[in-house]
Parts: structure tokens; sequence; C-alpha cells
């Protein structure tokens, strides 16, 4: 499902449906609940991606069933969820009130036993569902409290991250001297570096193999540095790479 470009993205879902629609039946002749889970939500993925709105929400259906079997708060939430923003999508006549009345449940999850990655999303869609009822003060104060969701957790995590890295003592790892939370806004201090990135040089020209090879080296061991302390940097791109 994540191999296609846009133009020819519809093969490779009808392709990956079709794939899902055979293991379904020997998810379920092994009775392995969390297998048919998987296969279901493959389905319902690739179907809603190929139009097939009405066969997306027969299999999402069937693994909300299913997901009331699990002891798994997360698959619950998230499962309504998905149905909600299948149904806002099809947009057929009692949609929206579905759609809704799924989503409450799913914050209401959410809210009693804290998932705090799975909530903001799943405000955003209640926010969207009441702005389609028409209660559009209920939507304004679900808008807001999805962006303190959010905010909420991009701090947490700016500081979880800002923790890890201030450890992070080598050449070529940019230092880490403070952090802290301002007006509810997350702040890092790093030091100050006099130069400029690795994509401003290539944005010129394209830089000579030997000096590629030392910029290449050096981020390689500050990153495997990195991953000796525990820590996987996500972004690594040319716009992250400081040359001095």
């Amino acid at each position: 499902l994540d191999g296609g470009r846009a133009d020819t993205a519809s093969p490779h879902f009808s392709q990956a449906s079709a794939l899902a629609a055979r293991a379904l039946p020997l998810a379920r002749e092994c009775d392995h609940v969390d297998f048919v889970a998987t296969c279901l939500n493959t389905l319902s993925l690739a179907r809603r991606h190929s139009g097939d709105l009405d066969g997306c929400m027969a299999a999402l259906r069937e693994q909300l069933a299913i997901s009331e079997q699990i002891v798994g708060h997360r698959m619950r939430a998230v499962c309504r969820a998905t149905i909600a923003d299948a149904l806002l999508q099809r947009d057929k006549d009692g949609d929206t009130g579905e759609a809704l009345h799924l989503l409450t449940e799913a914050d209401e999850i959410c809210a009693a036993h804290q998932l705090r990655e799975s909530h903001p999303p799943i405000v955003e869609s209640l926010a969207l569902a009441l702005e389609r009822s028409g209660d559009m003060a209920a939507a304004l104060a679900a808008h807001r409290r999805f962006h303190s969701l959010q905010m909420q957790i991009n701090s947490e995590t700016a500081e979880r991250e800002a923790r890890a890295l201030a450890k992070l003592k080598h050449p070529h790892v940019v230092h880490i001297s403070d952090f802290g939370v301002d007006h509810d806004v997350t702040f890092i201090a790093m030091e100050l570096l006099v130069g400029e990135t690795l994509e401003d040089v290539l944005q010129r020209a394209p830089i000579d193999p030997l000096r590629a090879v030392g910029v290449a080296l050096q981020t390689m061991r500050g990153v495997a540095f990195a991953h000796q302390n525990g820590i996987v940097h996500r972004d690594l791109k040319p716009a992250n790479i400081f040359l001095r």
C-alpha cells in the first residue's frame, strides 16, 4: 500500500485488496483474532483508497466487532474513529450522525484510558463531524481541545528528546545547553553554529567527491554515536546536516 505513486496507485490498491481478501479466510480458519483484525484493516484501507467506500465500511464494521473481543482500548477507539472518518468521506444521509456518535465514544475511551497519542486526531475528526452537523459552538470547542492536546504532546515529545540529546557529547552532534517551556511553548537552546547546511551548499552546485566522503563519514560517526546511546534521528537529510 505504500509503494505506488499517485498516478499509478489504483492497481496497487486493487492488488492489496485482493491479497487481503484471500488472506482473510485463512486468518479465520486459524482462529487468530489479531491476524483477522490486521487483514480487515488492510482490506478496509485498500478499498477506501480505491473508492469502494461501502466495502471499506463493511470491513471496518467487522474489525470493530472484533475489537470488542480484544482487551485493547486503543484498538476500540481507533476502529470507531476510522469508521467515522470513512462515513464523513462517504457523506450519505445519516452518515454524519453516526460518525458523530462513534467519535464521541472514541473520545470518551481515549479520555478514560489516557490514550494520549491517539486522542488528538480523534478530537480533530470530532470537530469536523460537529461542524458538519451544524453545531459550530461545539465544533469550535473541539478544535480548541485538539490544539491543546496536540500542543501538550508536542511539548512532552520535545522535552523528552531534548533531555536525551543533552546527554550526547560528540564533535559531530550539536550540543544542547538548555530546554524548557515558556507560555506553553517548548524551547531548546543549542550551541551557536556558524556556517551553512548541506542543503544550502547543494543548491548552489554539487560538492567535490572528496568533501562529500568527509561529510558522510562525519555524519555517520555522529549518527552512530547517537544510536549507541539509544537515539534514532528519524529526519536525517541535507537540511539537518550543518557544515562549519
